[in-house]
């Protein structure tokens, strides 16, 4: 932020202005990184614990951040996961019996663990 606090949160919602530019964006479980307290045990100390430990959560279910005032943005995309059934649901509406088959998921053949004789 350009008031030099680091926040950390998975980001629930965002907007934009009309010509596109980000007009913020809501986190969700969102902490506050306690820099002073860092540096000033880094400096005392000449080491500090886990950087973790500066962590702070705050109270509340989301905080919303105003675009102008974020300096920066690190993500980290995660992809959603999937089970097995609703991959081949998606498969097979992605091939519309094109391909006629089996669709089969599982480990490949030449994955599998052979047993020792």
């Amino acid at each position: 932020m350009t008031n030099g606090v680091l926040y950390d949160g998975e980001i629930a919602d965002y907007f934009l202005n009309r010509d596109g530019t980000l007009a913020g964006l809501f986190l969700k479980n969102p902490r506050r990184f306690e820099r002073d307290l860092y540096l000033n045990e880094r400096e005392e100390w000449g080491l500090t614990r886990d950087r973790e430990k500066f962590w702070r959560k705050i109270p509340s279910a989301k905080l919303y951040l105003i675009g102008s005032q974020i300096v920066n943005l690190n993500l980290r995309y995660e992809p959603p996961t999937a089970s097995s059934d609703t991959l081949q649901k998606f498969i097979e509406n992605y091939l519309k019996t094109a391909y006629p088959g089996n669709i089969v998921i599982g480990t490949p053949p030449w994955a599998r663990s052979r047993p020792r004789r």
